[in-house]
C-alpha cells in the first residue's frame, strides 16, 4: 500500500527529469544529490572529501592517456575521475564506441551508495554514445570493495596504466583499527 502511495510521486519525478538532455552536462551532478543523502558527519568519518570537477578534468588532462590506457580510481566515491577521464577519452577519440571507453575506465568504493551512484555517472557519461551507436551490451566496472583488501577478482588485468583519485582522508587512529 505504501508503494502505490508513492508510484503517481515517482512518474511525476520522471516526466520532470525527462524534460532534461543530461548528455550536455559537463559537471558530476549525482554528486550533489549524494553529499544532500549522506549526511557530512558520517561522509567524514569514511574519510569521503570530494574533488571539485574542475580539478578532476585537470588532473585527468595531465594524463598521456591513449586509446588502448586503462584508468582505476580506487575510492571512486560519486565518479567524477571516472567521468572526467571518460570525457576525455570521447574528445580524443571521437570514434572509439561506448563498450571500449566503459572496459577501459573502472572504479572502486567501499560505500555502496557511492557505487550506484558512480555507475549513473558513468552511464551518463556515455548517454550520447550509447544511444547514438548500436553497440553491444556495456559492462559498467564500478565495484564494492574496499582496495586496501583483496580485489584481485573484481579486475580482469592485473595492472592500470593510471591510478588517479582522492583517497580516503583518515587520522592514524583510524589506520590502526
Amino acid at each position: 500500500d505504501n508503494f502505490r502511495a508513492i508510484v503517481p510521486a515517482f512518474r511525476t519525478i520522471i516526466r520532470q527529469i525527462d524534460q532534461y538532455d543530461f548528455t550536455k552536462v559537463r559537471e558530476d551532478i549525482l554528486k550533489g544529490i549524494y553529499q544532500e543523502l549522506i549526511d557530512i558527519e558520517t561522509r567524514h568519518a569514511l574519510g569521503e572529501y570530494y574533488t571539485p570537477d574542475w580539478l578532476c578534468e585537470k588532473i585527468v588532462q595531465e594524463l598521456d592517456i591513449k586509446s588502448d590506457s586503462t584508468i582505476l580510481d580506487p575510492a571512486c566515491g560519486s565518479g567524477s575521475f571516472l567521468r572526467a577521464a571518460i570525457d576525455r577519452l570521447k574528445t580524443e577519440h571521437p570514434d572509439m564506441p561506448a563498450y571500449d571507453i566503459a572496459q577501459r575506465v573502472v572504479g572502486i568504493d567501499i560505500h555502496p551508495l557511492s557505487v550506484q551512484i558512480s555507475k549513473n555517472t558513468v552511464l551518463m557519461a556515455l548517454g550520447d554514445k550509447i544511444r547514438s551507436e548500436s553497440c553491444r551490451p556495456i559492462s559498467i566496472s564500478v565495484f564494492l570493495a574496499n582496495t586496501l583488501g583483496d580485489i584481485q577478482y573484481l579486475i580482469k588485468e592485473n595492472t592500470f596504466d593510471f591510478v588517479i583519485g582522492n583517497p580516503p582522508w583518515v587520522t592514524y587512529k583510524d589506520v590502526v583499527n
